[in-house]
């Protein structure tokens, strides 16, 4: 390693390899996870990796997780070929959002190294490998794939098509000395992003046929290049060969257009753009040096005018320019046409730096070094600057996910459009309940168990068929035991309810063991990919392992430093992010658990002995419960007060234990959340008469925030009405009455949100206007006190979320960027402005959404870590117990709000449980035993809306 460092030009290589690595992987340098288009279904993915590795079938064709266990056979039409690692990583516990930010730096790494390697062969330069790396890694089209789209298969083709487009090359100036290249490049392809491959296959007939005289002079060569794509084509046939079995077999989704080509299309103007998507200008711009160059100069200019001639072509057949309504029929695979930009700007890339390098070598010996570190510092500082600027506007912040955020299965339905999905499938959503239910023929329920992705069922005679819960793929098996031990083989068909598997049972019965065991061609496939593969091996390594070492010791050294720097920006990084690991689970003994497995009780007013009454007894063993009762999607706890032993005695228990310190009935009632919601809206509009501006600010945004969240919900329960109504009201108040600098703040925080949340509501253009007056009212209000700082961030962000005028989003990040106002009170409206900016439509900034997350997720995340019994241990009963419960109340309920804020934001199965033992206390589950709700307490009209949507919400 030393030695390879004393070269000036390797040392230079090897800092310009760091640097842009750590620029192109900063945005990962965070606790939580960066959001994208497609996260959520990759992280899915991963997921089910996992959970097949855990199980001993890390090689499923069809994924076990995905819809609540019915299955997604995403692996048989979308390779795992790099999945694996994240996969592997949660094994071994490593948290889902670290484990993603590790993959997307490897796929990061490996782009780099693969396009220097491919351009400095090309070329025979290190300065233009170096070059096309930093170009590449730090476009627009390729930042975007890896941290804005999180496209996972498109990101790492990047990886292999600089090698194809290298084969291509290969082949035709180089004789195909290297016929590796060529077969890695598009096999590579062919097993991340078939769609790509595909490009690249156009690519390469079209550049084979403006040279074809050279292949057909040389016959040898062109049966070399088929042979290696025939090989190519074998080693990855366990990939291609099960994805035509199943088109054969059935119809999916894939094949209709879900997209409108010519909507999804972009302008001519965008394609140099800086905004998503496009390909930037640096990239075209650097074509330029090209005019001042003679193909006499050097032969690769033709391989090279051949390159950029087809970016330039790429690039305008993803504009509105193509007659894209009648090309769709042909292209319907691309989806998006601006796709092509990921050719474009691989070779824009490649070619750029090889014309750099051509143009460097008309000057002088002696200046040519100088002048090549000082294009190389231009280069990365403007792809750089350009880099982090493009994201900062077109990132999609952060989420906060949970380790067990696909134990809840309602998140286990995230396929995006659903392409793998057979068409028999009419309802993709309804498959996460059917996952939990097997039902014959009549209609009737078979009652089964799940292990290790199989169903097992003791199956009733007398019955013609049973829909078994798993989503059919060709490849399933139905194996029936009878009473005396004799199998036999069941058919199993498609024809289930909704795409499920049927097995036709003719009416036998026993046991059903049912479980997806593939296809003869599957392992025909496989057997001939390995052995080709080790074909392959033989050819290209032992039978090379005796021969002299590397013609190059360049290329030697160009290994080593980038196995090395490979394996130093991991590690740094999975170190760095060890903070990303989430949160773990509470256990039983602390409180959250699986949502499905959480009981429904309800328990009517608990006694009538007050509460002097009950302090004053002597041996008093009690259990507090929560007044107006449980429900079934939460773990309930109650609070047993002992003081039998002299001293008291606090325990917090589960419902089935309190039963046996009680002899009262424990009622049961489902969608108590909702009707609580819907008693509670009715509330606010019957006794809503209140002249406090703050009253009605505060209701009108609790009603706004169930309507924006949670907009099913909120019309269901009638608070779309209640938000009219009370805006009416705060619209109509006379201008003189809202004086005071925060009333002003405050009300054009909330017409602006009202204006934002109800668009068709009448008075939507008024509240607008007096919004933006309120808020220029209060900025001309000089207050001795100092300027209320939650309420102005709070009314900025929502003018900026309703104009999208820089004016507002300024006066945000002069706030944020300093301090981070919290709080969801009147007088401290912090958080609601906090959540306004992070959702806005419009551009934000990156550090201040940033600073901001770290404080909202930091809080949120501390408060759900925090088992609820903690809140009692240590703390006696005496005079002052229902003022600290009263205080503790108070607390709570903001951080109710926070937590199922946050969780709309960053959404996490943790959530419900927390809110609900909240819930719990301020409703009786406290010390005093006393609903902290009710008339005349303490929080008898604080607003409660939103939180109630959050766990009405389906």
């Amino acid at each position: 390693m030393k030695g390879i460092l004393k070269k000036r030009e390797n040392r230079i290589t090897a800092i310009f390899f760091l640097i842009t690595i750590i620029t192109a992987i900063s945005p990962l340098f965070s606790r939580y996870c960066i959001n994208g288009h497609d996260l959520e279904y990759h992280l899915l993915r991963i997921e089910s990796l996992k959970e097949g590795i855990l199980i001993g079938h890390p090689f499923m064709k069809v994924n076990t997780l995905f819809f609540g266990g019915a299955g997604y056979a995403s692996t048989m039409f979308y390779s795992d070929l790099f999945m694996h690692v994240p996969a592997l990583l949660r094994v071994i516990h490593v948290g889902i959002g670290a484990s993603f930010h590790i993959y997307t730096a490897m796929i990061f790494v490996l782009c780099y190294l693969s396009t220097f390697y491919c351009v400095w062969k090309m070329s025979g330069s290190k300065f233009a490998g170096t070059v096309a790396a930093i170009l590449l890694t730090l476009c627009p089209y390729h930042m975007d794939d890896m941290v804005v789209r999180t496209a996972c298969g498109e990101n790492a083709a990047f990886i292999f098509l600089p090698i194809a487009i290298y084969g291509i090359y290969n082949v035709l100036y180089e004789e195909m000395d290297k016929p590796w290249l060529f077969g890695l490049g598009y096999a590579g392809l062919i097993v991340t992003h078939p769609a790509t491959c595909i490009l690249a296959v156009a690519f390469g007939v079209v550049t084979f046929l403006i040279d074809i005289k050279k292949l057909i002079k040389a016959p040898a060569l062109l049966i070399k290049l088929c042979a290696v794509s025939l090989v190519a084509l074998l080693v990855t046939a366990y990939q291609w060969v099960p994805m035509l079995e199943q088109f054969a077999d059935a119809k999916f989704y894939v094949a209709n257009n879900w997209t409108d080509l010519l909507d999804a299309s972009v302008s001519f103007a965008d394609v140099a753009s800086s905004s998503f998507p496009c390909v930037g200008f640096v990239l075209f711009a650097l074509v330029l040096p090209r005019f001042f160059l003679n193909r006499k100069d050097s032969p690769i200019l033709l391989f090279v005018d051949v390159m950029m001639i087809a970016a330039v072509l790429f690039s305008l057949g993803a504009t509105n320019i193509m007659p894209w309504e009648r090309l769709a029929k042909y292209f319907g695979f691309l989806q998006f046409p601006w796709r092509l930009f990921i050719m474009s700007s691989v070779l824009l890339a490649m070619a750029d730096a090889i014309v750099l390098f051509l143009f460097l070598e008309r000057i002088s010996e002696q200046k040519r070094g100088m002048s090549k570190e000082i294009i190389l510092i231009v280069i990365f500082a403007i792809t750089a600057q350009m880099a982090i600027t493009h994201q900062n506007e077109n990132s999609m912040g952060y989420y906060d996910y949970s380790d067990d955020y696909y134990d809840y299965k309602p998140y286990t339905g995230a396929v995006i459009a659903g392409e793998w999905l057979p068409q028999t499938v009419k309802d993709a959503q309804a498959l996460i309940d059917q996952s939990e239910h097997m039902i014959y023929d009549d209609g009737s329920e078979a009652s089964f168990k799940r292990e290790k992705a199989k169903v097992f069922a003791k199956i009733d005679k007398g019955h013609s068929y049973v829909d078994v819960p798993f989503l059919y793929y060709k490849g399933y098996t139905a194996i029936l035991t009878d009473a005396s031990g004799n199998t036999k083989e069941l058919s199993v068909t498609g024809e289930g309810e909704n795409g499920l598997c049927r097995v036709m049972l003719d009416g036998e019965g026993g046991d059903l063991t049912v479980y997806y065991k593939g296809t003869i061609l599957q392992l025909v496939s496989l057997i001939i990919s390995i052995l080709f593969l080790l074909l392959v091996f033989d050819r290209l390594y032992l039978r090379n392992k005796y021969k002299k070492k590397l013609k190059s010791r360049a290329a030697a050294a160009g290994a080593n430093l980038g196995k090395i720097a490979c394996f130093t920006v991991i590690t740094v990084l999975a170190v760095n992010l060890s903070a990303c690991t989430g949160y773990p689970v509470a256990t039983s003994d602390g409180g959250y658990t699986d949502p499905n497995e959480m009981i429904d009780y309800l328990k009517n007013k608990n006694g009538t002995v007050s509460y002097d009454e009950m302090i004053d007894k002597e041996n008093l063993t009690r259990v507090n419960f929560s007044q107006k009762g449980y429900d079934e999607d939460g773990r309930q706890y109650a609070l047993l007060v002992d003081e039998s032993s002299g001293e008291e005695v606090i325990s917090v228990l589960t419902l089935e234990e309190a039963q046996k310190y009680t002899e009262d009935t424990i009622m049961v009632e489902k969608g108590l959340y909702e009707k609580l919601l819907k008693e509670e809206a009715e509330g606010v509009l019957e006794k809503y008469r209140s002249d406090s501006l703050k009253d009605r600010i505060m209701n009108e945004t609790d009603a706004l925030l169930c309507m924006e969240v949670f907009p099913d919900t909120a019309k269901r329960n009638g608070i779309e009405m209640l938000a009219e109504e009370l805006g009416s009201d705060i619209l109509s108040i006379p201008d003189e009455k809202v004086s005071d600098m925060v009333d002003k703040y405050d009300c054009a925080a909330l017409l602006a949100k009202a204006s934002y949340v109800m668009p068709d509501w009448e008075g939507a253009e008024e509240a607008s206007k007096k919004a933006e007056q309120y808020f220029k009212d209060a900025e001309k209000i000089v207050d001795d006190e100092g300027e209320p700082v939650a309420s102005r961030l709070w009314a900025a962000a929502e003018l900026y979320r309703l104009t999208g005028q820089k004016t507002y989003r300024s006066v945000v990040d002069a706030i944020a960027m300093d301090i981070v106002p919290e709080g969801f009170s009147y007088e401290e409206p912090g958080f609601f402005g906090l959540f306004a900016y992070l959702m806005s439509p419009y551009p934000t900034n990156y550090n201040v959404c940033t600073n901001m997350m770290d404080v909202v997720f930091t809080e949120a995340n501390k408060l759900i870590r925090e088992p609820v019994d903690a809140q009692f241990y240590d703390k006696r009963i005496d005079e002052n117990t229902l003022k600290d419960d009263e205080d503790d109340g108070v607390r709570m309920l903001s951080e109710m709000f926070l937590v199922t804020m946050t969780n709309y934001v960053s959404v996490s199965v943790e959530y419900k449980g927390f809110v609900q033992e909240r819930l719990s206390f301020i409703f009786g589950a406290n010390l005093s035993g006393v609903d902290l709700t009710g008339d005349d307490m303490v929080l008898c009209d604080a607003p409660k809306l939103f939180i109630l949507a959050g766990l009405s919400a389906k």
